[in-house]
């Protein structure tokens, strides 16, 4: 029987909320998060309005909230975030489907938009692969900026492919919940959208 592999995104597939915000509230204390929210105000409402992307949305909240913060904070705070909020937004459906996934003995990669500080300590407890956005950091510090385009939308198939030579395997699963999941969707043999409850 040849190799197969499934591709799962995180936000909305696997939690029932999206983890980014959540994060950002976990991550920045109510003073700091009250004076710079005022900033981001004007771009939240744009987003909700769909009159910026996501990719733009996210950036100016990174930059805004995490410029000039050690990397050694934000691994802290995505461990923290993972150990203490994580759990309570995981699907159970969609853990049983990565575990079924593992015990046939298929390949696993968790693709998100999201940040990978708190997305690490998820795979790592899987044991599954990672592709998601990253952050820049310079000496030691967040710069503010992706390291890495948002991988959302197509960003997410051409850093599958970065990743992984899909010609390696038999067969192919994705599992999603949004638009930006659409093109890893139709990627491979077999997509779920919306699939989990």
């Amino acid at each position: 029987m040849g190799k197969k592999i499934a591709f799962f995104d995180f936000d909305g597939t696997i939690t029932n909320a999206d983890s980014f915000f959540r994060f950002v509230i976990f991550a920045t204390p109510w003073s700091v998060l009250i004076l710079k929210g005022i900033r981001l105000l004007p771009m939240l409402i744009l987003y909700k309005l769909k009159l910026i992307s996501n990719h733009k949305a996210k950036a100016k909240a990174l930059r805004v909230l995490f410029k000039g913060v050690s990397e050694e904070k934000m691994k802290g705070f995505g461990k923290e975030f993972y150990d203490k909020r994580v759990p309570s937004l995981l699907k159970k459906s969609a853990l049983d489907k990565m575990k079924w996934h593992k015990d046939e003995g298929h390949t696993v990669y968790l693709v998100s938009a999201s940040v990978n500080y708190w997305l690490e300590e998820f795979t790592k407890v899987q044991e599954i692969g990672l592709i998601c956005t990253t952050m820049e950091v310079q000496n030691g510090v967040m710069t503010g900026e992706q390291s890495s385009k948002n991988c959302y939308g197509e960003e997410k198939v051409r850093r599958i492919k970065e990743v992984v030579n899909l010609s390696d395997y038999e067969y192919s699963y994705a599992y999603g919940d949004t638009r930006g999941d659409k093109e890893m969707l139709e990627m491979v043999d077999e997509d779920y959208f919306c699939y989990f409850h």
